[in-house]
Formats: structure tokens, sequence, C-alpha cells
């Protein structure tokens, strides 16, 4: 009897996102991807036709691949007992690669103290596994019976039961990272001096899941993954490219040297693996040696107060006299989290189903290839991949190519999806979130306004969007977003207005100024009286700025497109998709802060004025 199987591996989100450091963030993905791998695999092992994952993936230990927390394959059984064999063998190996990496965990902790029983419980209670099978005897009916296997599972997964939680103890400290499960590091002085053993922070409590996803490691070894820090600072270390010598590198060197002085075990803890060493005289130096307060909080406990005062001085002097030789400011403290999800896939699917089952297999081949290509784009722009699987995309990147890893992304997929298209579904389209935030800012709150950015793109007409959010400490969030090759495009030109010092600083704040004391009703008569009245008060701003008296003419027409003006001064009718004077404000700030890491990064403008 053949069978169509579906299952879902649980917890996502709450496993993924509650981090702290970028590694637990990146690792926690890795994991998940690595337990639903081991799922396939056994799966296929089992002479299952595997459906999401593609068949012809690697699913071994540790590959390249990644795979989604879903997995659909048709098993031949004799009996749905059967079935229900092959399911818990593969529930079975999802727990054995889980907990192959718990004992990864032991062996590095080694004689550490540590709530063993409590531990062990709480990675036991991590996995949420929930599988269904429906009869599949005619192949023909694969749409059908996709519909009902998808809906069953759903079901399952809302009325699965619940036991009472094994690892709970009173009086424990909880989880600095989700504040639900117990730590389970000693009280104490005891627990104190292992603090650098257990990765964790000073003061930091960490639960036996939080220790999997600090300490985690791939069988390859990478323990390793960019800090927000060194995202912040990757422009400047871009400017130098392969430079070795001059007086911006004989004054970093002099830096160093203070800090091998003063601190040398801090110098060998500020690192990154040599697979993101600069290939500058920066070498392996992680971003936080770029910022002199980062280093000074950094320094070691117990040093004199006259000794501390005098190391601070030492480190600010010193690397502001590198600053000055590369004649650079201090970096500019922001970077980015990229998501990107891709729109019209449930269509797609569905539409795909009536051809039946191989159909989709050619899918999920296509999703694998594109998620091989996005990690070599989000390399190629100086990122870090932290998943790429189907279509999902989640990275950290530097501002500096943030906007044209997006771009490209969703050029790839859009390539990689066109032989897809149906009668009925239009080949799916990629819309990206780019969430702008402090290198200091929480990484759940950067990791939030990354997606909120998300949400924004894809609640575009049509989706197929960007949408870039920026979350400033010393203010609020702004967000523009806007379709592929508009929005894009107009970032491009307003960061190159920047970079050219064609266009004032203040104009969008006075434009921004205007639209809060002419607020535009979201409907009535009088929409359309105060749109007029706010188009024609923001010409009147823009003409009167200082614009560069030889891209004068370009950056007028420009703007005059946007605020639907003629050449001859009228303004044409009303329209609800043209650019809003609060867009228009928004655009040109989120631009100049683009502009200012362009030219930290020695970035020539991204796009000429148009003429």
């Amino acid at each position: 009897m053949r069978y169509l199987f579906a299952a879902s591996l649980g917890p996502v989100q709450g496993f993924i996102y509650m981090a702290r450091a970028t590694r637990d963030f990146w690792f926690g993905s890795w994991l998940l991807s690595e337990v639903s791998k081991a799922g396939a695999k056994s799966l296929l092992e089992n002479q299952a036709t595997l459906i999401f994952p593609s068949p012809q993936s690697d699913l071994h230990k540790d590959s390249a691949t990644n795979v989604a927390n879903k997995i659909i394959a048709v098993v031949t059984a004799d009996s749905f007992a059967a079935v229900e064999s092959l399911a818990k063998e593969m529930s079975a190996a999802m727990r054995e690669r889980l907990m192959d990496r718990w004992q990864d965990i032991l062996r590095q902790l080694k004689d550490a103290p540590l709530d063993g029983d409590a531990a062990l419980d709480q990675i036991r209670d991590l996995l949420e596994i929930t599988w269904c099978a429906v009869e599949f005897p005619d192949l023909k009916e694969y749409a059908m019976r996709r519909q009902e296997v998808e809906a069953l599972l759903a079901a399952r997964k809302t009325t699965r039961t619940y036991a009472a939680a094994t690892w709970g103890k009173a009086g424990r400290a909880k989880s600095s990272l989700d504040g639900q499960r117990e730590s389970v590091l000693p009280k104490g002085s005891k627990g104190e001096r292992h603090r650098w053993t257990y990765g964790a922070r000073r003061g930091e409590e960490l639960s036996a899941i939080d220790l999997l996803k600090r300490l985690g490691r791939r069988e390859s070894g990478q323990q390793y993954f960019l800090t927000t820090t060194h995202m912040a600072v990757l422009p400047i270390i871009h400017r130098f490219g392969a430079e070795q010598t001059g007086p911006a590198a004989e004054a970093w060197h002099n830096y160093i040297s203070t800090l091998r002085e003063i601190a040398p075990r801090l110098l060998n803890d500020e690192q990154v693996a040599s697979e993101y060493a600069s290939e500058s005289f920066f070498g392996n130096a992680d971003g936080t040696l770029f910022f002199a307060d980062r280093v000074v909080d950094e320094l070691p406990d117990g040093t004199a107060p006259a000794a501390m005062e005098q190391h601070a001085h030492d480190i600010r002097t010193k690397l502001g006299a590198f600053y000055n030789a590369a004649k650079i400011v201090q970096p500019n403290p922001y970077y980015a989290i990229l998501v990107a999800d891709g729109d019209g896939m449930g269509t797609c699917i569905s539409a795909l189903a009536r051809a039946g089952y191989e159909r989709h297999s050619q899918l999920s081949q296509a999703l694998d290839d594109f998620a091989t290509a996005a990690r070599t784009i989000i390399r190629e722009h100086e990122g870090a991949p932290i998943f790429t699987g189907g279509d999902d995309v989640v990275a950290l990147l530097p501002l500096h190519t943030a906007l044209s890893c997006a771009a490209q992304l969703a050029t790839g997929f859009r390539t990689a999806m066109q032989p897809f298209m149906t009668n009925v579904a239009a080949p799916p389209t990629l819309s990206a979130g780019i969430g702008i935030s402090h290198y200091l800012t929480p990484l759940v709150d950067a990791m939030a306004l990354a997606r909120t950015a998300e949400s924004a793109a894809k609640g575009m007409q049509d989706k197929n969007a960007l949408a870039v959010t920026v979350s400033k400490r010393s203010g609020g969030e702004t967000t523009v977003r806007g379709h592929w090759g508009e929005i894009d495009s107009r970032i491009a030109t307003f960061i190159a207005w920047h970079q050219c010092n064609l266009f004032p600083d203040g104009a969008a704040y006075e434009l921004r100024a205007l639209s809060r004391q002419f607020p535009l009703p979201r409907e009535g008569q009088d929409r359309e009286q105060i749109d007029r009245l706010r188009r024609v008060e923001a010409w009147r701003i823009l003409r009167r700025k200082a614009i560069a008296a030889g891209e004068r003419a370009n950056v007028l027409n420009e703007l005059r497109m946007i605020l639907r003006i003629t050449p001859e001064d009228a303004l044409l009718p009303f329209a609800g998709d043209a650019v809003d004077i609060d867009a228009l404000a928004d655009m040109l700030i989120v631009a100049r802060l683009f502009a200012q890491v362009y030219d930290q990064a020695g970035i020539t403008p991204a796009q000429k004025v148009m003429a």
C-alpha cells in the first residue's frame, strides 16, 4: 500500500530566535536543519520517495544542505502500523542527532560542574515531532491527497498532548535567554570559576538548551560566527581591501601592540575565524577592537584604578591615531539583518500538484539549488548566512552591501522559479525585509525588526517587494517599502545625491515636518485637496533648497516626477500609488544612512543622477 506522509518539526522560532549572541542564532538554525535532515535521511533509507526535501539533496551529517522543518514523502508499507514504525524510526533518528550534539557539549565541558539530570531532561523535552499519513493508491490523486494530509497535519499540531515538564526545579535561576527553563549552571563561586568554559557572560544564567546553542559546533569544527559589532565595522575593513602598508596600517599595528601589552587575553579573544579574516592589515581582528569604549569595558577586572585610567587613555589615543591616519571617523554602529521569503509559493505548489508529485520534486530541487546559490551570494556580499533553505533566507549583512545582496537574491529567486509558471499561477517572487539596528541592540529585538520589515514588504499589493526599517537608538523607526525595480532604484538615486552632496540633509526633515503639520486623511473628500496642498508646499521647499548648481535640473526633474508635477509646475491628479510626502522624506533619510556607510567603505555613488 502506498501512503502520502508528512512530518513537522518544532519548535522553530522559539528555539532559533531566543538568542543573545549571533552564534546562538546561527547554531540554533543549523541544528534544526540537521535534525530535519536526519529525519529525511531515515525515511530515504527506508525506501521512501522524498518530495520535500529533494530526493537529490545531500542528507549526510554536516553537509551544506539546509532542510526546512517540514518533510513530505511517499512511503510504501504493508499497513498503517508499518507506516507508524517508519515514523518512529524517523523520530528516533531526529532525537539521536540532537543527542549527538549534546554529547559534544558534555565533552567540551569536561570537569565543569553542571546539573546533569535537569540538563538531560531539558534536551529530551526540546523536540516536537508531528506526523500523519493518508492512503495514496492512485498517483493521479496526488493533489487531493496532499490537501488531505496537510489538513490532518495542521489538525494534529493543534491537538497534540502535552506532558508535565520534568526539568523544573524550585529555587533555581531562570535562563537569561528565554526566561522559561531553569539554569543548569552551579550557583556561587563554583560556577563563576567556569564562566569561560560555559561561554557565559558575567551574570548570565544558561539552560541546557542555551548551552547547546552557545557551545554547539559542527562536526567540521566550525564554532565561530561573526558578531553584530563586526558587521557594523565591515565597511571600514572593506575600504582597505588587501592593503598591507601605509600610515593607517602603521597606526593600526601600534594600537594592536598597545593592546598586547595591556590585555593579551582580550586580544586573543576578539578574533574572527580564519574564513572571515581580512586580506588587509586588520587580519582576523574582530569589530570590537574598533570601538574604544567596548575595549575598555572588556579590560580584565582587578586592575588598580590608576592603571585602568591609564590603560583607557592609551587605548583611546592609539585608536584615535589610527582613525586620523585612515582619514575616517569611528565606524557607523549599524548593521543589517535580512529576512526574505518566497511570494505565492502556496499557489504555485497547489497548481503544480495537479501534475503529480514528480513536479513537486523538481520544485524542491530548484529550491535546493537556490538555497545553495543564496549562501554564495551572501558570502560574496561580505555577509554571514544564518539560514538558507527552500524559499527562506536569513542573513547578517553590513550596510554597504545589504541592498545589493537583497536585489541579487530576488533576481536569482525569480530566475530559479521561472520554469514553474502555470496557467493559474505566475512564477513565485521573493520579498525581502532589511532591519537596520545598532550593534548593541539585543539580538531578539534586531531580529524582530527584520521580520517586521519583511511583513511590510509582503504587505504590498502583489508583493515582490523590498522594505527597509531603520531603528535609531536616538529616535524611532523609519520604514520605506516598494516593489523591486522601483524602491531599490530610487534609494540608489538618493544615495548618489547624498554622496555627491547634491541634496541638503535638512530638506527631508522639513518634508517630514510638513507632513505632520498637514496629515493626509485616509479617506474623505478633503484627501485630494490636502494632498495637493502638501505637494505644492513640498515643491516650494525643495525648489528653494541649496541643491548643487551643476545637477540642479536633474535633481529637480526627478523630484518633479515623484511629486507628480508637470514641467509647467502644474499638479497631476492625485494617485493612490504615488509616492507620498512621508515616503519621500523617509526614503531620503534612509538613503542618507546608506550614503554615510558607502563613503566609509570607499564606494563610489551607487547610481548616477538621472540625466
